[in-house]
């Protein structure tokens, strides 16, 4: 892992996406992992993470996030609106 994007379900990113859908009007849509599962793919992640983020160590640089264009074109407009 080199950083994180935060973007539209429909804007094309490069990378693995992290959230995925699981329930939908109320309804699972796909089965529920194990304790097992959640717990091997948790660790899994965490180890995928640089050194200096697992240690939360604040001298070293902060870990990467972007904000796509269009997240940030649609914040934008919903400012706009707002007021």
């Amino acid at each position: 892992m080199q950083g994180d994007i935060l973007a539209l379900q429909a804007e094309p990113c490069a990378g693995t996406p992290l959230l995925e859908p699981v329930m939908r009007a109320g309804r699972r849509v796909v089965p529920a992992p194990t304790l097992e599962v959640s717990r091997r793919r948790a660790r899994d992640q965490l180890r995928g993470l640089p050194e200096a983020v697992q240690r939360l160590d604040k001298r070293e640089p902060p870990y990467p996030v972007e904000v796509s264009a269009g997240l940030r074109q649609l914040a934008a407009e919903l400012d706009r609106t707002a007021h």
